[in-house]
């Protein structure tokens, strides 16, 4: 019998690529190459992990844009100088758009090959409001670092440095967290962002044109324990909103 109307009818059309009919391709929905069905299975844990790369990387962009975007403009509101210089912010779009783009390459495995879960958005309600608690939070952390920096040595550099370099740990922490530490480019990525910063924010030869000044231990102290516990945070609304 011609298989062309129930492949019209079908919710999914599978035609093979090889011995199906022209006309059977052209009602498909999905037309398999090899004329194998594992290729199915294949396509779907790829689609499935891709997705869950998408997810990734814009979670991440937003956990580091909200913090950025907002510092940046309510730092001057309240009377202080100016926290980003362009030099500051060409230095942090070359920590973002890095990770962003290869941090969250994750392979697809057989790992997940159950029951996909069901969304109706690429961010629900519960990934939204995770997303606004932590940003904010790290946002005032950002304002507390600067003005704490600012009124320890009346050197706005001294607040700056602060400031970039909590965000530059925040965006390694995020990568980890967020690939589990499974991903070995992202583990990469993390410590080339660290160990750059430092270089950028310690060296006097690096530091002086960019505005800044070294940071004492006391400070890469206070920094570490603001990022872990921001981190500690979003695990801990990680867990409780999705129990909900």
């Amino acid at each position: 019998m011609n298989d062309v109307p129930a492949l019209k009818a079908a919710d999914i059309g599978i035609a093979m690529g090889v011995r199906g009919s022209r006309s059977a391709k052209e009602v498909s929905s999905i037309i398999l190459g090899d004329d194998n069905f594992s290729t199915i299975v294949n396509a779907i844990r790829e689609g499935r992990q891709l997705f869950s790369n998408l997810r990734l990387s814009f979670e991440y962009l937003l956990l580091f844009h909200i913090p950025l975007v907002l510092s940046a403009a309510v730092i001057p509101l309240m009377g202080y100088p100016l926290l980003y210089l362009p030099a500051h912010v060409v230095w942090l779009e070359l920590i973002i758009h890095p990770t962003a783009l290869f941090a969250f390459q994750q392979a697809a495995t057989s790992e997940n090959d159950g029951a996909p879960e069901r969304r109706v958005s690429f961010f629900d309600k519960i990934d939204t409001l995770r997303v606004l608690i932590v940003g904010l939070a790290v946002t005032t952390a950002l304002i507390i670092s600067f003005v704490t920096g600012l009124s320890e040595s009346s050197d706005t550099n001294h607040g700056r440095a602060k400031v970039l370099a909590l965000l530059s740990l925040w965006s390694a922490g995020l990568a980890v967290f967020l690939t589990k530490g499974t991903s070995r480019t992202a583990n990469i990525i993390a410590a080339a962002s660290v160990l750059s910063s430092v270089l950028l924010i310690q060296t006097k030869w690096f530091a002086e044109p960019l505005h800044l000044t070294p940071l004492h231990g006391l400070d890469w102290l206070k920094v570490c324990g603001t990022v872990a516990a921001a981190i500690a945070m979003l695990l801990i609304l990680r867990k409780r909103l999705s129990s909900r």
